[in-house]
């Protein structure tokens, strides 16, 4: 946290107010104020997230911006008052003045706009112990004063993304406190080297199907003289762009190897089993053996500097007969197409089996894709079913077919007519020839 005490300036006690815009931040512990007329004590709050950290000293009579700390003067003969929070881009601090001044920091000098001035700082502009900041405040007459602000820092809880440029599901949570000072994070104790450091690794939790990981960590942090504060660290992490074209997720085979191919973003490095796959203008394709019968299951890793890896595990099945495997898909028989049509979306998930003819095939990049007229259908309907395949077919226009598999919702598609239309759809399993 931070603590000011002023050498210049007599100081006045400001309460501190968490931004609107910046609802998951972490307080941190108080520190006193040091001067001759005061003792109080004001709250203050660690750098969160993993954005670098800014510091803005800012001329200002205390009006609002989510983000920011102020330091607020009266004309002539300015008295401090300060509150420090921690925004989108780190810390902030922001003194006051009257208008027509101009402030001057850093060998910066900036003139006072509705009542503030902002100056950014290095990331390292304040280090955990006491601080000093000098200013000169120009008032419009030309009169100069000189002041001097210490800023006393009794913890400092970070994010550290290091791992994943060195292509690692994992993050680093960096402590550094007062010597002396007791930390725990998410309720487990933390112990601190004698300079009042400490750094905890973290895995993140991988999903496949998110663009985006919210990591967060709650932590309780004990000063050796001050009360101990409470907080959270939450930051939104970027995953790795990553596209699988084929196969499917589940893939039932009797061939001897399976195409892997998809696509990925610029920079990107993909693995299978961490052996390195080449990338040419995004995509990739690896022809995966399947030795001998059994199961396979293949990690796709999509990796890119300062995002969280993807990663995809394929589950690959090597039969030595189609229809002998088929035999054991448990279907849900009860699940006819009239009631499935009635509302895909419900049944998602649930096993299926329907034969019919074929009416549209279409093969690219290695998937299929089917429209079939099912066999089971009121005379004088048509019962069109929309059938995904994560494999090539030989399947051709007319051929009857006996699909099962999964309901995976419904397709829209334009028909001859040009109308939109949906239809039940199915991510196949097994597509074996049917008799007519």
């Amino acid at each position: 946290m931070l603590g000011l005490e002023s050498d210049a300036l007599p100081v006045e006690s400001s309460n501190y107010e968490a931004p609107a815009a910046t609802p998951a931040r972490a307080p941190a512990s108080a520190s006193a104020w040091e001067d001759s007329r005061d003792n109080e004590t004001i709250p203050a709050l660690p750098r969160t997230g993993i954005a670098p950290a800014r510091i803005a000293i800012v001329v200002a009579v205390l009006l609002g911006a989510a983000g920011l700390a102020y330091f607020a003067f009266r004309p002539v003969s300015p008295d401090v008052r300060v509150r420090v929070v921690a925004g989108p881009e780190g810390e902030s601090m922001l003194p006051g003045a009257s208008a027509g001044a101009k402030i001057r920091f850093g060998g910066q000098e900036k003139p006072v706009a509705a009542g503030r001035a902002s100056f950014g700082l290095a990331q390292d502009s304040l280090s955990v112990g006491k601080n000093a900041v000098l200013y000169d405040l120009v008032q419009p007459t030309g009169e100069i004063a000189s002041g001097r602000v210490a800023l006393s820092v009794d913890y400092r809880v970070t994010l550290d993304t290091a791992p994943l440029r060195a292509g690692k599901a994992a993050v680093d949570v960096v402590v550094a406190a007062l010597p002396g000072s007791k930390v725990w994070l998410d309720g487990q104790p933390v112990v601190l080297d004698a300079q009042g450091r400490a750094l905890r690794s973290e895995p993140l939790k991988l999903d496949s199907a998110t663009d985006r990981i919210e990591h967060v960590v709650r932590y309780r942090v004990q000063p050796p003289s001050s009360e101990a504060s409470v907080g959270e660290l939450r930051t939104t992490i970027a995953v790795t762009g990553l596209q699988i074209d084929r196969p499917g997720a589940l893939v039932v085979t009797d061939h001897d190897a399976i195409e892997i191919a998809g696509a990925v973003g610029k920079d990107t490095q993909v693995s299978i089993d961490g052996a390195a796959i080449e990338v040419n203008g995004g995509r990739f394709l690896h022809r995966f053996p399947l030795p001998a019968v059994g199961e396979y299951q293949p990690v796709v890793t999509a990796a890119s500097e300062g995002k969280a890896p993807h990663v995809v595990r394929l589950v690959l099945r090597r039969v030595a007969d189609l229809n002998e495997a088929a035999a054991g898909f448990d279907a849900d028989r009860s699940l006819t197409y009239a009631k499935l049509v009635q509302n895909p979306a419900i049944y998602r998930g649930q096993r299926v089996a329907f034969e019919g003819r074929v009416y549209n095939v279409n093969v690219e990049g290695g998937r299929s894709a089917l429209q079939v007229l099912v066999r089971e259908c009121p005379k004088g309907q048509r019962c069109p079913l929309w059938v995904s395949y994560g494999a090539a077919t030989d399947l051709t226009i007319d051929s009857w077919v006996r699909v099962l598999g999964t309901v995976d919702g419904e397709q829209q598609f334009r028909a001859e007519d040009e109308q939109v239309k949906s239809v039940p759809k199915l991510e196949a399993l097994f597509l074996l020839p049917a008799k007519p």
